[in-house]
C-alpha cells in the first residue's frame, strides 16, 4: 500500500514475530548491530520483540544452549546504495532458531564515521528480496520490502526518502485520492495491488467477492491504473482509468 506524508526524522519500523512497533532509537557503531539481537540491552525495544529473547528475561538467564546460539549468530551485511550523503545497508542475521536460513532483516543507514542509524527491522523466516534504490525522475528513494508472512505471494514495500533531518514517508495522497475516485462497486474486493516505483504506476485488481466460483473462473475482473510524475518527495498524478472485466496476465 503507498505511503501518507510525514516527516519521521530516524523512526524506526519494527515488525516481529512477536509485535509491530515503531520507536526512534540513537545511533549505534556497526558493532552493535552485527551480534544476536538478544545481546543487545534491554533499553533496546527489539529485544522484546524477538521470540528468542523473550525466552530468556532477564529474571531468568539465558542457559548454556541459548548462550551458544546467541554465539553462533551470523550476519550478513550487503550494501544497497547511496542515497545523497547516506549509504544505506540490508543487515541480515541467521539465528540458528528455524534452520541456518535468515531469519531477521535489518537496514541500516550510515550517518557518519562508524555511526548507524536502524531504520527498518523485518522477522524474515519467509524469504523476500533485498532493498533497493529507485530513481524517480531524478530523486532516489529506498524501497523496503518484506513479506507478513500470510499465504499471499505478493510482497509489501515500504518507501522511503532522504533529507537531512533523516528519512520522510513521501507523499502519496494525490494517487490514493486517484484511486478513490475510481473504486469500482461494493460487491468488488481488492485481488491484488502492485506498486512499480521505478515505472511510477499503480496497478489495482479487483474481483467480485459475491461468487463462489473459483477466482480463476469469475468473470467479474476490473483494475484501476494510476500513473504519476514525483517532485520533492511528492507524487503528482498523469493518468487514472478503471477499465472493466480486465484481467493483467
Amino acid at each position: 500500500m503507498l505511503a501518507a506524508t510525514a516527516f519521521a526524522g530516524w523512526d524506526r519500523s519494527v515488525r516481529t514475530e512477536k509485535a509491530s512497533f515503531k520507536d526512534s532509537p540513537p545511533p549505534h557503531p556497526l558493532a552493535y548491530f552485527k551480534t544476536d539481537p538478544c545481546i543487545r540491552p534491554s533499553t533496546d525495544r527489539l529485544v522484546g520483540s524477538v521470540d528468542q529473547c523473550l525466552s530468556f528475561p532477564a529474571a531468568f538467564p539465558p542457559d548454556a544452549a541459548e548462550l551458544a546460539r546467541r554465539a553462533n549468530t551470523t550476519t550478513d551485511l550487503v550494501e544497497v546504495g547511496k542515497i545523497g550523503d547516506f549509504t544505506i545497508y540490508d543487515l541480515w542475521y541467521s539465528m540458528g532458531a528455524y534452520g541456518t536460513g535468515r531469519e531477521l532483516r535489518s537496514v541500516l543507514v550510515k550517518t557518519g564515521p562508524d555511526e548507524y542509524r536502524e531504520i527498518d527491522v523485518s522477522f524474515c523466516r519467509i524469504v523476500f528480496p533485498e532493498s533497493e534504490i529507485v530513481d524517480l525522475d531524478g530523486e532516489k528513494m529506498l524501497i523496503v520490502i518484506f513479506h507478513d508472512g500470510g499465504q499471499h505471494s505478493s510482497y509489501m514495500k515500504t518507501p522511503y526518502v532522504f533529507g537531512p533531518e533523516g528519512i520522510k514517508e513521501p507523499d502519496f495522497s494525490a494517487v490514493e485520492k486517484a484511486i478513490g475516485n475510481l473504486m469500482p462497486p461494493k460487491n468488488m474486493s481488492v485481488a491484488l495491488w502492485t506498486d512499480d516505483y521505478a515505472a511510477m504506476k499503480v496497478a489495482v485488481l479487483f474481483n467480485r467477492n459475491d461468487t463462489n466460483q473459483p477466482r480463476m473462473f469469475v468473470q467479474d475482473w476490473g483494475c484501476i491504473t494510476v500513473t504519476y510524475h514525483f517532485f520533492e518527495g511528492h507524487a503528482v498524478v498523469t493518468g487514472s482509468n478503471y477499465e472493466p472485466f480486465a484481467c493483467p496476465r
